[in-house]
């Protein structure tokens, strides 16, 4: 049976709010400070949070979004992915599966922060004007790996060894 949110667009958004909105509760929950002061920081009435809070709001905006997170202290981050399941038929991935996957990658600030974690593992990945362009493994003796799949990133980051033996 398909996911609720495949057919109805509405549903979709209100399924993203809810989950944005319960990030939201549990921080304002965690961090001890009152609504009213939530209210305060936001320029808002604490009846106009309430509603939020409490859902009757759904549509938020972008911006209105930001300004709970900055509020108490947190980001926000849009994210489109493919999960291979284009007429979501299975449903939206919830912010837990991104979060917990963050968590794991060591909070990295950036993808060169992310590509450093990875440099502490036995596989190096060497850069070239924006390229991933191969590997180098220790398991495999730091053979050169031409067989690598190319993926673009937008940014130039400097080479981190010297490729003497590479075909590219």
């Amino acid at each position: 049976m398909p996911h609720y949110t495949s057919t109805n667009q509405d549903a979709l958004v209100e399924r993203v709010t809810s989950d944005f909105i319960g990030q939201i509760a549990q921080r304002l929950e965690a961090s001890d400070i009152p609504q009213i002061e939530l209210a305060k920081k936001l320029g808002r009435s604490e009846s106009e949070v309430s509603q939020v809070l409490n859902l009757n709001r759904i549509n938020l905006t972008l911006k209105t979004m930001m300004g709970y997170a900055r509020a108490l202290g947190m980001k926000v981050a849009v994210v489109a992915y493919d999960d291979g399941d284009p007429t979501n038929e299975n449903g939206p991935v919830g912010s837990e599966i991104f979060t917990l996957s963050w968590e794991k990658s060591g909070k990295p600030r950036d993808i060169w922060s992310l590509n450093e974690a990875s440099h502490s593992t036995s596989e190096r990945r060497y850069w070239i004007h924006g390229w991933m362009c191969g590997s180098i493994s220790s398991t495999f003796g730091g053979a050169f790996n031409t067989g690598a799949e190319l993926r673009y990133i937008p940014q130039f980051q400097p080479q981190k060894a010297t490729l003497t033996n590479a075909r590219i």
